[in-house]
């Protein structure tokens, strides 16, 4: 028994070192740089909003957002955002045709960075949300990259307390995870 527990002793501490001395190493060499990734956004970031429970850009703010996978740059962008923290996807001049006051959103639409346009000069809901304006209805696009479920359900209780979005139903989302 005290012979089987000093092999196994003496095998966890021999793997142990082979695995700090191949960390160190590759570490010294700046390795692995092809599967390197790095997301860079411009000095004003992305902001815990904690009375709301999400994460938001700045408010009313130009970002750049740069990504660098393997040693080049992949994309490089920039894009505003509106007075809520979210990027604006389209302007649509509802206000001018007098149909809805500013800051009313028919449609609020949420996601995580596939929905917000993440790496990409344009989000794919860029259309629908012209189409949408073309109708005369308003809409916002408040997707933020590493949304949750959780996250995208406090962003409709957002629109339904401060943007004015009075249809906005997020009960079937609460009943679900309880």
């Amino acid at each position: 028994m005290k012979n089987n527990l000093i092999k196994l002793v003496v095998l966890f501490s021999s793997l142990c070192v082979t695995f700090f001395i191949a960390d160190f190493i590759l570490k010294s060499l700046y390795l692995p740089k092809k599967q390197s990734k790095v997301h860079l956004i411009s000095k004003e970031g992305i902001f815990s909003d904690n009375e709301n429970n999400i994460i938001k850009f700045g408010s009313s703010k130009e970002y750049r957002h740069i990504g660098i996978y393997g040693g080049g740059i992949e994309f490089d962008y920039k894009f505003n955002t509106d007075e809520n923290g979210f990027r604006k996807t389209i302007s649509c001049n509802i206000e001018d045709r007098n149909i809805k006051k500013d800051n009313t959103y028919d449609v609020v639409i949420t996601g995580d960075s596939l929905t917000q346009g993440t790496g990409s000069n344009f989000s794919w809901t860029e259309s629908l949300e012209q189409k949408l304006c073309n109708k005369g209805f308003n809409s916002i696009n408040t997707a933020i990259p590493g949304y949750s479920l959780e996250g995208m359900s406090n962003s409709l209780e957002i629109c339904k307390k401060r943007i004015k979005f009075e249809n906005c139903n997020t009960s079937n989302y609460a009943k679900r995870d309880k």
